[in-house]
């Protein structure tokens, strides 16, 4: 579930709806920290499982909320764990004290952002192609996601694939019909 000034700010960035509702949700408080510290080594752990205080410390804007987005692995299909958060309040980093706007997890390795989209999109992008879907993808009937869509992308080198910096660029691109990651 995203805030209102969550899906405001996507919706503004060109993304429908559909990507939105399948790809974000707004997280506070210490829901956050599930997201981005869940690759963290046990050696960074107390022992009694809590994270060390300075990832804690490190991570402390994130409790003022924000909202996160992930995807589907390319190479499985299945849904990633991997995404990025985008907090409401920015920490500084270094030597500049420049914002850090996105914040992917820690002590993971980064991937791409293979967005679910929906199976109508899905047709867009195969006619935009001169292409067809094949029975390796379909609709979900719940959420109308086109299930298999990037592991048939993969499989098909007639379908043009746009890379570009981001989620909301590659939602963007998406929901103009492109295929983009």
């Amino acid at each position: 579930m995203l805030t209102k000034t969550h899906y405001d700010e996507l919706l503004q960035s060109a993304i429908a709806k559909e990507i939105i509702e399948l790809n974000f949700k707004s997280l506070d408080g210490d829901q956050p920290l599930e997201y981005l510290l869940y690759g963290l080594p046990s050696k960074e752990r107390r022992n009694d499982g809590r994270i060390r205080s300075r990832w804690l410390t490190r991570y402390k804007h994130t409790s003022y909320g924000g909202f996160w987005c992930s995807g589907i692995d390319v190479m499985t299909g299945e849904y990633s764990e991997w995404g990025q958060f985008k907090p409401n309040r920015p920490r500084k980093s270094g030597e500049e004290k420049k914002r850090v706007k996105y914040e992917p997890p820690s002590k993971v390795a980064t991937e791409i952002f293979a967005l679910r989209i929906p199976y109508r999109l899905a047709l867009i992008i195969a006619k935009r192609n001169e292409t067809e879907l094949d029975d390796s993808v379909w609709e979900d009937p719940k959420t109308g996601e086109a299930v298999g869509f990037w592991l048939w992308v993969r499989n098909n080198p007639k379908v043009r694939v746009l890379i570009t910096e981001g989620a909301k660029k590659a939602g963007s691109l998406l929901s103009a019909g492109h295929c983009a990651i």
